[in-house]
């Protein structure tokens, strides 16, 4: 950010909560978002609880109309879409991870 080096604690803290993956985001005017890894990747504002981006992940057409991967930046945070596509791209890295590894052990379990 800026030319400097920036911890994703420091970027994206999580929330206060022990067993969640969600994640805080403060924008250049001091507003927070809240990341939400659920069943799909959105961002909340925390003030008002309204939903400012969502992540689609591609489709093949198989179960749904084909489609690339997309994220839908509402109005109200465009002017920082940079911001909301790096952070969204983290929590998709995230969600990766989480299911790779919550995979591997399932495979691990069952063998």
């Amino acid at each position: 950010m800026g030319g400097q080096v920036v911890e994703l604690s420091d970027f994206m803290p999580k929330n206060k909560s022990l067993l969640s993956s969600n994640r805080l985001l403060r924008n250049s005017s001091g507003e927070e978002f809240e990341w939400k890894l659920e069943r799909k990747i959105h961002c909340v504002n925390v003030a008002t609880d309204a939903n400012v981006a969502t992540f689609y992940r591609a489709t093949h057409g198989i179960f749904h109309k084909k489609h690339p991967a997309y994220i839908d930046i509402s109005e109200q945070v465009i002017h920082e879409q940079d911001l909301f596509v790096l952070a969204c791209l983290i929590m998709e890295i995230h969600w990766r991870y989480q299911h790779i590894f919550s995979n591997a052990a399932v495979s691990v379990a069952v063998v």
